[in-house]
């Protein structure tokens, strides 16, 4: 807030405070609209869930407990991996997040968020309370959380700004106002 956004004039202002969901989830070869269930949606773990947290990995302990804060309320946070699927195109969501489908280059080559780097999710594992989720191309895999990938600062706007004009192409993006 204070570095590079505060560089756009009249930007910092328009960030709301937002209540990031930080459950975590476990899942292979789950859809789009599967991942969005467990992150947001109506399968999302709470704090009476087994999946809570995970055994710890040293000492086989039992970490889950009712003081966790399963939300996060913030400015900026990171995004969720079911940001990055749908940022695909549609026929995309059909395809699994963790395998990827018969082209991942062609969905990678769709995706308006795909930047080229392995980034972290705000997701957690919650099989594996030191591991957290990150994708590549429109692979989404698991790593332990001291692992080097990149992160990308995500935060909403107020619900004043509008957008003004473009069409969200590469030639012709939104603007707003």
């Amino acid at each position: 807030l204070n570095t590079y956004l505060s560089k756009v004039g009249g930007l910092v202002e328009n960030i709301t405070t937002h209540t990031w969901e930080v459950r975590g989830f476990q899942g292979n070869d789950l859809l789009v609209n599967e991942v969005y269930a467990k992150e947001l949606g109506s399968e999302k773990i709470t704090a009476n869930d087994k999946l809570c947290y995970d055994e710890d990995y040293h000492t086989g302990a039992r970490l889950c407990n009712q003081e966790y804060d399963l939300t996060y309320p913030a400015k900026i946070g990171l995004m969720y991996v079911s940001d990055f699927g749908y940022a695909a195109y549609p026929e995309a969501w059909n395809i699994s997040m963790y395998k990827g489908g018969d082209n991942p280059d062609e969905i990678r080559e769709n995706n308006w968020l795909f930047m080229g780097m392995h980034e972290w999710c705000i997701n957690r594992d919650s099989g594996a309370s030191a591991r957290a989720i990150y994708h590549n191309n429109y692979y989404t895999f698991t790593a332990w959380a001291s692992s080097a990938n990149q992160v990308r600062p995500c935060f909403y706007l107020t619900s004043n700004i509008k957008i003004v004009s473009g069409d969200g192409t590469k030639m012709n993006p939104y603007r707003l106002g």
